[in-house]
């Protein structure tokens, strides 16, 4: 497994500021004080990881997430993934009305919504900090997955990148200290090789 960029001080200070960017927006949508706690970052070739490494106590466990992702390009392709566990869904979306037309979910749109606006705030700091070019795509919502997200992740990645960037957090919330959504960042490699030498990649 290729580390030789885990430690890069620029990288890990740019994720800081954008997860902390991340919690205060959601700390306003949810009206309730949001933080954050580093879980894991590393380099890995794409092939070479699951979420047992990413997130260990998620290993094993069968209960069905839900998953949305957001793609990210410009200098530098990469991917956001926000997993709910069922109560984390309950729990954010118990305000949400359904929709009486069932071809439009309102819980699904009020979360990818949040998604936009956690992997935006993300998105600008570390384009501010890193000097790329960085734009987030539409989220998409995946829905419940019961495989293992390292699949998709693969997956998403395997024609893209020989080697990804992973950076992990779970937010947790000071009022319902039951809901701890983890957000992903997996990123082409050349993100890491580009804070540790700017001028390497233009």
């Amino acid at each position: 497994m290729p580390n030789e960029y885990k430690n890069n001080q620029v990288l890990t200070e740019a994720f800081k500021s954008g997860y902390l960017n991340a919690a205060n927006s959601l700390s306003m949508l949810v009206n309730e004080k949001v933080l954050y706690h580093s879980c894991y970052q590393a380099t890995h070739f794409v092939d070479s990881f699951n979420m047992s490494s990413i997130y260990p106590s998620e290993a094993g466990k069968r209960e069905s997430r839900m998953l949305i992702t957001t793609e990210v390009f410009g200098d530098v392709f990469g991917k956001s993934y926000l997993i709910l566990s069922q109560n984390d869904f309950a729990v954010l979306t118990r305000n949400i009305n359904q929709s009486k037309d069932l071809k439009v979910n309102f819980r699904h749109e009020f979360l990818k919504e949040v998604d936009n606006i956690l992997s935006a705030a993300v998105i600008t700091k570390l384009s501010n900090k890193l000097k790329m070019k960085m734009y987030g795509d539409i989220p998409m919502w995946i829905g419940p997955v019961q495989s293992d997200v390292g699949k998709i992740i693969n997956s998403d990645f395997l024609d893209r990148a020989s080697e990804v960037y992973v950076n992990s957090i779970v937010f947790t919330f000071d009022k319902t200290p039951s809901v701890k959504p983890l957000f992903i960042w997996i990123m082409d490699s050349k993100v890491a090789v580009h804070a540790a030498e700017p001028n390497l990649i233009q």
